[in-house]
C-alpha cells in the first residue's frame, strides 16, 4: 500500500491544527519538528501561580447544572471514569478527569496529594507523617486523606502550612 502523498503546505496545516505530528513523523519537514518541540515544551511548563482565577465552578451532576464556590470544595477524588467533588457535606459525581479539574482550579489553593485525590489546602486541619514518606491529612470535617510520597509539590505545600 502506497502512502498518501499530500502537498507540503497541507501537511503542516493539518499538523498545526490537529497535532498529527507522530502520525506524520516520516516526513522531514522542519516546521513539523519545530511545532512538536514547541508543544512538548509548553506541556512541561508549570501552571501559573496567582490568585484564584475562578471563584466558582459549574458542574453538571445528575443532569443539573450546579454552581460551587471553590472555597466550599473540600477535596476531589477519582472514582473510575468520574470524579467526586466533596463540598459542604455533599458529594457531586461528575464525568471528568482529575487533571481537567486541577487545570480549572487555582494551584495555590488546590494541590494533588495522590494519583486519585486533590485537596483544598484551606480545609486542612493537620498533617502527620505515617510510613515510608507518606503523610496523613486531617480535614476540618474529620475526614482523613493519604498524601503520597510521590507528590513532592503537595508535601512542600503542606510543610509551608505548618
Amino acid at each position: 500500500m502506497q502512502p498518501l502523498k499530500m502537498p507540503r503546505s497541507e501537511v503542516s496545516t493539518i499538523t498545526e491544527h490537529k497535532n498529527l505530528g507522530p502520525v506524520l513523523s516520516d516526513r522531514s519537514d522542519d516546521r513539523l519538528v519545530t511545532h512538536n518541540f514547541a508543544l512538548s515544551e509548553k506541556a512541561k511548563q508549570p501552571r501559573p501561580i496567582g490568585p484564584d482565577p475562578i471563584p466558582q465552578i459549574r458542574i453538571i451532576c445528575k443532569g443539573r447544572l450546579v454552581s460551587l464556590s471553590t472555597a466550599e470544595i473540600e477535596f476531589i477524588e477519582s472514582a473510575a471514569n468520574y470524579v467526586e467533588v466533596h463540598a459542604g457535606g455533599s458529594t457531586y459525581r461528575v464525568r471528568s478527569t482529575l487533571k481537567q479539574f486541577l487545570n480549572r482550579l487555582s494551584p495555590t489553593i488546590f494541590v494533588r496529594i495522590h494519583r486519585c485525590t486533590i485537596v483544598n489546602l484551606s480545609h486542612v486541619k493537620r498533617c502527620r507523617a505515617i510510613r515510608r514518606g507518606d503523610s496523613l491529612l486531617t480535614l476540618h470535617n474529620g475526614r482523613e486523606l493519604v498524601v503520597s510520597r510521590k507528590h513532592k509539590e503537595a508535601q512542600n505545600a503542606l510543610r509551608a502550612l505548618a
